[in-house]
């Protein structure tokens, strides 16, 4: 049910302005009521009084004017009715005949209206124009002999009906007034108790302070049992804040031991990297320097088979060799700190693009870089995944007559930010299996095909995910693959 603007209005006063108009607005109400009800019943009762006093003039000037209408005596019967002039609400008085022939007739001097009324109505008595009137019929030995009319004003009704509005009211305001005052002591009862109880839990919110309790005064009510129930809410978080007072010490400890751990893994780490690039080293480069040796120094004596083995032997040494470099650096993209700047990303890809082509001054692929591509990272780290996507587009692109390789920058709506990519129009990759493409050691494609360690992609990954962002790619076979990230 939709909440207007006078309910929203009241609930934003105070609990105790509500149970004040609570109280007080029903009480006004029934008092009002009371106090109409009590003028009317009070008008109704002096209306009939008025008839019944009325009635029984009537019955006397009737008893007394019968010997006038009999011996037709207008005078006497004139003399009858003059007799009304001492009651002050009488204005008007006729007697008629059975013909309703005005016979006498008495009219106060002050009454505007000076005629008695013709023809008359049925023998009634009525309010009308703020008068009563009476129609009364003159009997004489059980025979009708005439008819007597006669009108009151309504002037000690309405003295009376105003001094009862006056009195009514005066009690109804000092009731009001009475009833105000008690209402403003008993809702202390139930707004007492809330009061206290709100204050304790702003004083809680506030201070932070769970250790507060409201005071239930040895209330049994349903206040007692909120009060007892809110203790209760307090005692249970107290409890959980300092089981999380007591975890938070606990788990800055272990934290505290785990860093520890992690630092002295790191120390055993770095101790292995440098066993790796150079105790491991030493080895390879041992083997692949005799190999060489004793293929320059008995070349003449070793048949095209030896050769073939020293050929594999030097060439196996190499990649073992380039495949510690690759794991070496993603160690150290995994642990390194980063510097994030401004970069200028086309100048870093030209540069990159570059050292390729010294690599490989006989083949001819058309690079494409979009210039201005600028974006916020470490230039170190974001230099070796321009190396391994534009190093891996120009590899898959080797058996393209008309190899191209592109560099650029789109405008998603989806994430709201630059997404930079980089394609290549070479053998591509099954889209099924590119769930395996970043992980360490995956190859989509045979080393004897296009050889490789399988960790650039690897890497590429963690360092974008270092710079909070994604790598992700799109790709047919045969139809060249796109590598997309964002930063």
């Amino acid at each position: 049910m939709p909440i207007t603007e006078n309910q929203n209005w009241f609930s934003k006063l105070p609990i105790k302005t509500k149970m004040l108009v609570i109280i007080m607005a029903p009480t006004t109400i029934c008092l009002l009521l009371a106090g109409i009800t009590l003028v009317n019943y009070d008008l109704i009762l002096i209306k009939q009084t008025m008839v019944q006093e009325l009635s029984i003039l009537a019955t006397v000037i009737a008893n007394r004017s019968t010997a006038a209408l009999v011996f037709h005596d207008q005078d006497l019967a004139e003399k009858n009715l003059s007799a009304l002039a001492a009651k002050q609400s009488m204005v008007l008085a006729c007697i008629y005949t059975m013909d309703e022939t005005v016979f006498a007739s008495y009219v106060r001097p002050a009454y505007p209206r000076k005629k008695c009324p013709q023809p008359l109505p049925e023998y009634a008595n009525y309010f009308q124009d703020s008068s009563l009137n009476l129609i009364q019929p003159i009997v004489l030995d059980g025979k009708q002999i005439g008819i007597i009319f006669l009108r009151s004003n309504l002037s000690v009704l309405e003295t009376i009906k105003g001094q009862s509005i006056l009195i009514g009211s005066i009690v109804i305001l000092v009731t009001i007034a009475i009833a105000f005052f008690l209402a403003i002591k008993l809702q202390q009862v139930i707004s007492g108790p809330l009061g206290h109880l709100a204050t304790v839990a702003g004083t809680i919110r506030t201070e932070k302070d769970y250790s507060l309790r409201a005071d239930s005064q040895g209330r049994e009510d349903e206040l007692g049992q909120l009060v007892t129930t809110f203790n209760g809410m307090l005692d249970t978080i107290e409890i959980q804040n300092r089981e999380l007072l007591d975890a938070r010490d606990h788990l800055e400890e272990l934290v505290e031991c785990r860093t520890e751990a992690l630092t002295a893994a790191n120390k055993e780490l770095d101790t292995f990297a440098y066993s790796v690039s150079h105790d491991l080293r030493a080895p390879l480069r041992g083997i692949d320097g005799w190999s060489l040796a004793l293929q320059e120094d008995y070349r003449d004596q070793l048949d095209t088979t030896a050769h073939e083995y020293l050929d594999r032997v030097r060439s196996e040494t190499q990649r073992m060799g380039q495949l510690i470099d690759d794991m070496l650096q993603l160690s150290r993209v995994s642990r390194s700190n980063i510097s994030i700047q401004r970069l200028d990303l086309s100048a870093i890809a030209q540069t990159v693009i570059s050292r390729i082509q010294d690599l490989q001054p006989n083949r001819s692929v058309k690079f494409l870089i979009q210039p201005g591509l600028v974006a916020q990272g470490d230039p170190r780290l974001l230099e070796i995944v321009l190396t391994n996507l534009l190093d891996n587009a120009n590899k898959f692109t080797t058996k393209q007559l008309a190899a191209r390789v592109e560099m650029g920058c789109i405008e998603s709506l989806e994430v709201n930010q630059p997404v930079f990519f980089v394609r290549d129009n070479g053998v591509g990759f099954d889209m099924t299996c590119a769930q395996q493409l970043f992980g360490a050691f995956q190859r989509m494609h045979k080393a004897s095909e296009f050889p490789g360690t399988g960790i650039g992609l690897a890497t590429v990954q963690r360092i974008i995910r270092r710079h909070g962002g994604r790598v992700w790619a799109e790709s047919q076979v045969g139809q060249g693959a796109t590598f997309y990230f964002i930063l």
